[in-house]
């Protein structure tokens, strides 16, 4: 007996073979790689706050798209040294996206150019794909358009406050943009279908080292004489028994941790652009922190405007990035594993204590934060491992 209702009565698709799959994925990945390379590597270097966020949120997001085609190549039956490096098409369009020498131009190009042609092969690859032969792509497709779609809805509002920046802005942008879209052009309708260089080795190729992040020009820098961590700091703001006083010293707590989750989320894209020859989960794993200290950043942030502050409304300290900078990566996470943390049995007792103030998002601020220091902790001791040990 059959039971019709339930059987899958959507038409038949040509779809895919094995190998136009595996062509497929792999310029998919060899694109996403490079996007988060490259993602990592202009985070410290642009300075307007709101981007920086962008970046970290679409970096964490767009790795995780990467790990997911790596495992879905390996399903493929991918194996050995396929697939090794992009197509001479697709080089040309990562050799493009690494020529740009300011933000703004690649911002232009990745965002008005290469995200809705991404989307454009998926749509293509999902309308074409069969539902029930390759029902694993067709999930993963499906997915990652609808996070791209957001990608692009953000990256389109952010063109439109840059090119009211000036017509020099405006003008580098649509020339980024269309040189951009010329190689672009160059791999037809569908980028996903253009031959793989099977045997030849590309690894992404690194900026300049970076010795300072970038801030925006209102922004003061300070080297801080003394630096409570943010429990100890919250500590001596709760000794306040005006609610006016305490608020106004909460602020500038606020403001001096944002600046930290910042700096942090810096010094982990940077590890992870200056080392490009270091395994895939390295990189994923550093996006993933990354993405933690922006979020808390934007967290802190938006309190922070709640109470009647605001970004830039102290100076901030970025001495941690100048010294971090200056290790070698291996020595960089050693020191990041033993020193990044938060006093949790002081910590605990000034929970208590918000919590005592109706101060419950700041309690769950902190809270947050305890756990994640923790984690990242024994993140970066294990990424250690995957480096060498300096000379």
């Amino acid at each position: 007996m059959r039971f019709d209702r339930i059987r899958d009565h959507r038409p038949l698709r040509t779809g895919f073979s094995v190998l136009e799959s595996r062509i497929r994925f792999g310029n998919y990945f060899h694109l996403m790689r490079e996007i988060v390379h490259l993602h990592n590597g202009w985070l410290p270097r642009v300075p307007a706050l709101d981007v920086k966020a962008l970046l970290g949120i679409h970096v964490y997001e767009d790795a995780t798209f990467v790990r997911r085609i790596r495992q879905h190549l390996r399903e493929l039956e991918v194996t050995g040294t396929f697939p090794s490096s992009a197509g001479d098409g697709l080089k040309a369009i990562l050799e493009t996206l690494n020529s740009y020498k300011t933000w703004e131009e690649y911002i232009a190009a990745i965002y008005s150019v290469i995200k809705p042609g991404l989307m454009d092969a998926w749509e293509s690859h999902f309308t074409a794909g069969d539902p029930l032969l390759d029902e694993p792509s067709q999930r993963l497709i499906a997915r990652f358009m609808q996070i791209t779609a957001q990608h692009i809805s953000g990256g389109i509002g952010l063109l439109e406050s840059l090119h009211q920046l000036g017509p020099d802005v405006s003008a580098r942008m649509q020339e980024a943009g269309s040189r951009m879209r010329t190689h672009w052009s160059k791999l037809g309708n569908d980028f996903s279908a253009s031959p793989l260089a099977v045997g030849r080795k590309y690894q992404p190729t690194a900026k300049p080292h970076l010795s300072s992040p970038t801030r925006e020009e209102f922004i003061r820098i300070e080297t801080a004489t003394k630096r409570d961590s943010f429990s100890m700091a919250l500590a001596e703001c709760l000794r306040e028994q005006e609610d006016t006083s305490f608020l106004e010293r909460v602020k500038e707590v606020l403001h001096a941790q944002l600046a930290d989750q910042v700096l942090w989320a810096e010094i982990y894209a940077i590890t992870s652009h200056e080392n490009p020859q270091v395994m895939w989960e390295f990189h994923e794993a550093l996006s993933r922190l990354v993405w933690d200290k922006i979020r808390y950043a934007q967290s802190l942030d938006k309190f922070l405007s709640s109470l009647g502050g605001g970004w830039g409304g102290s100076a901030v300290d970025i001495s941690t990035f100048t010294t971090l900078a200056g290790l070698r990566a291996r020595d960089r996470m050693l020191v990041v594993a033993t020193r990044h943390g938060l006093d949790t049995e002081r910590a605990t007792g000034v929970l208590a204590g918000l919590k005592d103030r109706n101060q419950t998002y700041l309690a769950n601020i902190l809270d947050h934060l305890i756990a994640e220091a923790d984690n990242h902790r024994r993140v970066c001791a294990r990424l250690a491992e995957l480096l060498p040990a300096s000379p």
